[in-house]
């Protein structure tokens, strides 16, 4: 009796020992848990997203099924721009939680920054049925329904975030940016031009234009350019109207009518057509967006029909390459037709917070819109420019670019233009 009393002792002693040692597990997992997330989050705070992903990388290769290391992988890939593969994380997470509304919400932000407002949008009513108290969720469906056009109902969903969240003082600040009663629906802009030639005397130009946003599907454009060029004094008077069926299409038609003072066209008809669009799966390339522009100008003594095709290309952080080509007809009295092909890139990319550059090059006789640009010579042409947005509604650009024409030739250009939107 002694010995059996002394072996239950010993094995609930071992079992005591064994719980023990399994709680003492438990806490330090759950606490090492703690620590990635404070590690990441901390990282993020402070600007270095770089060291929070390999950090989140370190923690899914000890936890290879820990779905919260995914889900801050895909927030920190988030950051850094690269978006297919943070879309690729949030889906797997939600492959194994389908109502995790964080996944839900981090995804829904990844469609719409991919140009899928629609998509974005039914994530987000999901996310809204699991926890309907979110006041993130409401500020990232007033953000998508701002996409879509549809400002009333967006301007519900801020103020159903702005009664949930009070007392937040960063939601308050995101509210009092967000909650205008509408987006600018115009813009105006000034600006100038200098063109200085090695062969004869400096051209300027000035322009002045406004665009307006009547509604989601349809957009007019009206722009008056003066023109001194080559002793000749010029006035260029320029009306577009853009239709956009839906999200990622436009059309676009116009025309000019011209005093044109033997410098520009006397009369000049155009019609465009953009089509955009993301990219499925993992890529360099987030999206694509082909654009066909078709252009008649009319000179005292010369046609011209240019034709040009163009690609854009949208990369990791906000990076942008463009690439056209220009097959352009010239007609002069007693010549026969005759084709140019031109050539343009062009690399678009984010330089601080609102300020973005450029770099281009082109190759052929680039501007068919002036006297001097149209004829049987070459050129490559190398430039850049800038672009401040310094206020919410405001910003100011500039351009420089180097031409090298044939027969000794040379053009040195630059240009200045400030843009209100209101």
């Amino acid at each position: 009796m002694c010995r059996f009393a002394t072996l239950t002792l010993l094995l609930a002693s071992a079992a005591c020992f064994a719980m023990g040692f399994s709680g003492r597990w438990s806490v330090r997992a759950a606490g090492a848990d703690d620590d990635w997330n404070v590690r990441v989050r901390t990282l993020l705070n402070a600007g270095n997203a770089q060291a929070a992903l390999e950090l989140t990388e370190k923690w899914m290769a000890q936890a290879p099924k820990d779905m919260d290391a995914v889900g801050w992988h895909g927030r920190t890939l988030a950051r850094l721009g690269r978006l297919p593969e943070a879309e690729a994380d949030f889906r797997r997470v939600l492959a194994a939680s389908p109502n995790d509304s964080d996944a839900l919400l981090d995804l829904a932000g990844v469609l719409r920054r991919q140009g899928h407002p629609e998509q974005s949008l039914e994530l987000l009513k999901r996310a809204r049925a699991a926890d309907p108290n979110r006041a993130d969720v409401l500020l990232e469906e007033g953000n998508v329904l701002r996409v879509l056009g549809r400002t009333r109902e967006a301007r519900e969903a801020y103020e159903e975030a702005r009664r949930l969240a009070p007392d937040d003082a960063e939601a308050r600040e995101d509210l009092a940016s967000l909650a205008e009663p509408e987006a600018p629906r115009q813009e105006f802009h000034v600006g100038t031009d200098i063109d200085m030639f090695n062969y004869t005397a400096t051209a300027g130009a000035f322009n002045t234009g406004l665009k307006t946003d009547w509604n989601p599907q349809w957009i007019t454009y009206f722009e008056v350019s003066y023109w001194n060029r080559f002793g000749g004094e010029a006035e260029r008077n320029l009306g577009q109207v853009t239709f956009k069926p839906r999200p990622h299409t436009a059309i676009t038609a116009g025309g000019t009518w011209n005093h044109d003072d033997g410098v520009i066209p006397r009369s000049e008809a155009f019609f465009e057509l953009d089509q955009g669009g993301s990219l499925p799966g993992h890529h360099f390339v987030r999206g694509v967006e082909f654009n066909y522009h078709q252009q008649w100008y009319w000179f005292s003594t010369a046609r011209v029909l240019a034709v040009t095709p163009s690609v854009i290309a949208y990369l990791p952080r906000d990076w942008m390459f463009q690439f056209g080509i220009t097959e352009a007809r010239s007609s002069f009295p007693g010549l026969a037709p005759g084709w140019q092909t031109s050539g343009q890139t062009k690399l678009t990319f984010p330089i601080r917070p609102r300020l973005t550059g450029n770099i281009f090059f082109a190759v052929g006789s680039e501007d068919f819109a002036l006297t001097d640009q149209i004829g049987r010579f070459a050129a490559r042409t190398w430039g850049g420019g800038l672009r401040w947005d310094f206020e919410r509604r405001q910003y100011v650009s500039g351009y420089a670019f180097y031409q090298d024409r044939s027969q000794a030739r040379s053009q040195t250009s630059f240009g200045l233009t400030y843009g209100v939107r209101f």
